[in-house]
């Protein structure tokens, strides 16, 4: 058998050899996955990536997959919600306009793809991708992205350990406008947004046409913008437009107006704690009324940009088109989210959608989607929560399961609590549970929460309450096992693979009692980091040096004066009648009978209040 190999090597290499390829002679550029064809003549910068034409491979796949439309979602009379995973780095899945990025979105699968486009100096083939006007924030490069050309472009380098979420490396790529439609062509589409026409010596409308039609993909493209004369202009050509605009921007504008200039569709911003995470509501924000007024006169009218379920339903029902959204599990079709444990990602990093609500010291409600304080801890899979003296309540929506697919029905939470750093004060709340809530709006830290809140204490107590939205009820306690006042240390490092049967500590502030559950820092194994151990009977005293533990195998080395935290292993269940939460590691419960409220989502947290600093985590959480 014949083995056929192309000419090829990574960006660096071709850039640093430069060579001349011969004419017909193809050269495949690993790092952008794109090939180039030699002319005999032109040096390998000078030559353009290969794209496809109508009757190409990105042509048959999109036949294979299903040819996306703008004109069927123009004329079906009841067309589909329009869902597009929004640019920047709202989706936490990689970093802004990389090739992860861009397989994150189109993970979604709702046949939409979100850019940000500039032209590049002097280039009418090609756009730039990014969510800046500069490359600084996202590259070790400085500058407009407008003075760059595609090859120096794509030959940036994302420098994302610096800047991004915990844990990514410094290997992605970006890639150009041309580089997403050969990966993914009219199998979606796309929504480019013109972003620097006014500032830019090369005209990015120009480029735009070149490369739609290069593609043939007039039918499965929506030009953005938000000049009004950009986008009549384009209608004018027979492209399909979106103006994008604020409440200002559409100050004295009609339906009547924009579809009598061939604007079809029109991106309002919206009222939402992703626009306003303060308060969800901002002076730009359009108001009910201006969207009722363009929905009402016939014009495809998409919100930007929502995070929450309650956000997206209010804007469908409104009778919006669909809506930017920054999870999948905001376009609420649980088969793009619904699991019964929580996804990890190669990394064993949590990137599950989810919210966090934080009630500042100031008395004032701020809630915050994708906050970095409970990014899941990279090569973990746990989440890690950092909030500072002073702050209040601090939860996770857990939308990877809301709402809860068995709502009337009997179902348990699991999920393994680490007290990283305990408070010094042991009556604040180190694990808190939002129970039953009827919407996806996170507990703020008052009384205006509707649901159950089950606690444990850092001093044992378990306790349960039901709000109203306007107060709540005490529904019992029951005493367990206080928490560990501070987290052992090791005085000697641990040897990975070779068993042991006590962990040697630096002298103990407090004595470590039988059945206590630990958290042992090892990094590796096929389980990801971290082993549990449980402490033997008769535990450790108060000053002791060494802790018994059941035998336990390391699966790495852990260092001298790593801290080893307790973990608490608890189980929620919820039937018809009553709400039962367990620490299943001492075995006490306390068991509320009230069926005030049932099904709906549900929060973990923890809740700090004072002056400390309570640092928590936790992982394997799971609904069955």
């Amino acid at each position: 058998m014949t083995t056929i190999k192309l000419r090829r090597g990574t960006a660096a290499q071709w850039a640093a050899s430069n060579p001349v390829l011969a004419a017909g002679e193809p050269g495949l550029d690993t790092t952008a996955g794109l090939m180039k064809v030699g002319d005999g003549s032109a040096p390998w910068s000078d030559l353009e990536f290969i794209t496809w034409t109508s009757d190409s491979l990105t042509d048959l796949l999109a036949e294979a997959a299903g040819r996306a439309s703008v004109s069927a979602l123009l004329e079906a009379p009841e067309a589909p919600p329009i869902f597009i995973p929004h640019g920047g780095n709202n989706l936490g899945y990689g970093p802004d306009s990389t090739a992860a990025w861009y397989e994150a979105a189109a993970s979604y699968d709702t046949g939409h793809l979100d850019h940000d486009v500039y032209s590049f100096t002097g280039c009418t083939t090609d756009l730039a991708t990014l969510h800046n006007p500069t490359i600084d924030a996202a590259t070790t490069g400085s500058g407009p992205v407008a003075d760059l050309t595609p090859q120096a472009f794509r030959a940036l380098k994302v420098d994302a350990s610096s800047w991004y979420r915990q844990g990514w490396g410094d290997a992605e790529k970006l890639i150009t406008f041309v580089d997403t439609l050969v990966r993914y062509g009219n199998r979606v589409i796309h929504w480019p947004e013109i972003k620097n026409r006014q500032s830019s010596v090369t005209d990015p409308v120009l480029a735009m046409k070149h490369v739609i039609e290069r593609f043939n993909l007039r039918d499965s493209v929506v030009i953005c913008s938000a000049h009004y004369d950009t986008c009549k202009e384009l209608a004018a050509d027979g492209y399909h437009v979106a103006l994008v605009a604020s409440k200002t921007q559409v100050t004295g504008l009609t339906p009547a107006g924009l579809l009598g200039d061939g604007i079809r569709f029109l991106h309002l911003q919206a009222a939402s704690f992703t626009n306003h995470p303060d308060t969800g509501v901002g002076p730009e924000a359009a108001s009910d009324a201006t969207f009722q007024t363009f929905i009402n006169g016939g014009v495809k009218v998409i919100p930007w940009t929502l995070g929450r379920q309650s956000e997206v339903k209010r804007y469908l029902d409104m009778g919006c088109a669909g809506a930017f959204i920054t999870s999948p599990y905001a376009a609420g079709d649980p088969s793009l989210y619904r699991r019964k444990t929580d996804p990890l990602n190669a990394n064993r990093q949590y990137v599950a959608p989810f919210l966090t609500n934080q009630q500042g010291s100031s008395g004032s409600a701020k809630d915050d989607t994708y906050s970095d304080d409970f990014r899941g801890v990279f090569g973990e899979g746990r989440y890690k929560s950092v909030v500072a003296g002073g702050a209040g309540g601090q939860y996770v929506l857990q939308a990877w399961a809301c709402p809860l697919a068995d709502a009337g029905g009997t179902y348990a939470i699991t999920a393994e609590h680490i007290i990283d750093t305990p408070h010094s004060d042991l009556s604040r709340l180190p694990i808190a549970y939002g129970l039953c809530c009827p919407t996806d709006a996170p507990f703020r830290g008052d009384n205006s929460a509707v649901g159950y809140k089950v606690y444990l204490r850092g001093n044992g107590q378990i306790q349960g309450y039901r709000y109203t939205g306007t107060g709540n009820a005490f529904l019992g306690q029951v005493a367990s096992m206080p928490l560990l006042t501070s987290p052992p240390v090791l005085s000697t490092g641990l040897i990975g693979g070779a068993a042991i049967s006590t962990l040697p500590v630096s002298a103990l502030p407090g004595a470590v009692p039988a059945g206590t559950r630990l958290y042992l820092p090892t990094t590796g194994g096929a389980g990801g980091k971290g082993q549990i151990v449980t402490v033997s009977t008769g535990g450790a005293a108060l000053g002791a040096t060494s802790i018994p533990i059941a035998s336990v195998t390391p699966t790495t080395e852990v260092p001298p004066g790593a801290a080893v935290p307790q973990m608490v292993p608890v189980q929620v269940t919820v039937t018809p009648s009553t709400i039962t939460f367990k620490r299943t590691d001492t075995n006490e419960s306390l068991v509320a009978t009230d069926s005030a409220y049932r099904g709906g989502y549900f929060f973990i947290g923890k809740e700090n209040g004072g002056s400390g600093n309570l640092v928590t985590s936790y992982r394997s959480v799971t609904v069955t």
